[in-house]
């Protein structure tokens, strides 16, 4: 599921962000933890924008389940990064650091296809979509 091929991505780029912030910046604990929270914040997210979809293509009429799901996700990623800038600006660049990881992935993998380094078949392969027909 696309689900698990994206968190076995973000884990890795999220541990390369947080060894990186421990090692260079001074308040590196607070930048660590919020690349951590903002990479669990976007691959929620994803999760969430994906029974989004499902339910609109799936469904004749949409429920009122993953319509509620939706907006909820983004008032929760709102209330989270007010409250990261309240806290901590440091802490604040984390979490928009890691939820800019999932994009970041898409992206390096949307050109590692397109010059054939990987052979993933990103959208081709049925385990990989982000809903079901």
């Amino acid at each position: 599921m696309l689900i698990r091929f994206l968190a076995k991505r973000v884990a890795i780029l999220a541990a390369a962000c947080v060894v990186t912030s421990l090692f260079i910046s001074k308040l590196g604990v607070m930048t660590a933890f919020g690349v951590l929270i903002g990479a669990f914040l976007a691959l929620y997210k994803v999760k969430m924008f994906g029974s989004f979809l499902n339910g609109l293509v799936n469904s004749e009429n949409i429920g009122k389940k993953p319509v509620f799901y939706q907006i909820f996700s983004q008032l929760f990623l709102f209330g989270v990064l007010t409250a990261s800038i309240i806290a901590n600006l440091t802490f604040f660049f984390g979490v928009v650091a890691g939820l800019l990881l999932v994009p970041f992935y898409i992206c390096i993998n949307a050109v590692t296809e397109k010059v054939k380094i990987t052979h993933n078949n990103w959208g081709d392969n049925e385990e990989l979509i982000l809903w079901k027909k």
